[in-house]
């Protein structure tokens, strides 16, 4: 009836929204919604928030793409400034992933993956979890070592944490029960001066 008397008036009308919480959720629902609209590329690092994070990222740090892989390391050493970030991290299981990553072909991976674990051995936490990974102690032997290793900055990080880890008895006798001390005595000698 209003459509016809504004017809006849000259006058625009536009039909009455409907109100009421039934209404709102019918016109929600009706919207067509898209995750996302424009794919992302595969190696872009999507970083999820809160929980989710650190899981994602420890996930990411293994996968096929290397670019991901760095993506995820650089971050995850960013991240790793706090003891709260560390606990996450360690939760997620980064140690398993850091003696994965650890054996990548790529420097810059192995240079990521070596600086993670060293900031992991400052912290009591991240030493107790590097101490029950036979792994972890075992890699950083192998990539500290001059003739496995040719990149001074992996070395570096490795000595680091090696370090780190000899101010705790249990990680001493660990690192000593690997061979840590007779690598440490044979490669001294024709080691770089900084290192």
């Amino acid at each position: 009836m209003h459509q016809v008397c504004r017809k006849y008036q000259g006058l625009p009308w536009t039909p009455p929204r409907e109100k009421g919480m039934e209404a709102n959720l019918r016109s929600l629902v009706n919207v067509d919604v898209q995750p996302n609209p424009q794919p992302l590329d595969p190696d872009v690092l999507a970083v999820a928030f809160e929980a989710r994070a650190h899981p994602k990222l420890v996930r990411q740090m293994t996968q096929e793409s290397l670019v991901l892989r760095q993506k995820s390391l650089q971050y995850a050493c960013q991240a790793m400034s706090a003891p709260r970030e560390i606990a996450c991290f360690l939760e997620a299981g980064i140690v398993k992933s850091l003696t994965d990553a650890g054996r990548d072909e790529d420097n810059e991976v192995r240079e990521l993956t070596t600086r993670a674990l060293a900031r992991l051995a400052r912290e009591p936490n991240g030493k107790a979890c590097l101490l029950e990974s036979d792994a972890a102690i075992a890699l950083l032997l192998k990539l500290g070592h001059r003739e496995n290793e040719q990149q001074e900055a992996v070395r570096g990080n490795c000595l680091a944490a090696m370090i780190e880890l000899g101010r705790d008895v249990p990680c001493r006798a660990a690192l000593i029960a690997a061979g840590g001390v007779q690598q440490l005595v044979s490669t001294a000698p024709g080691e770089v001066e900084a290192l």
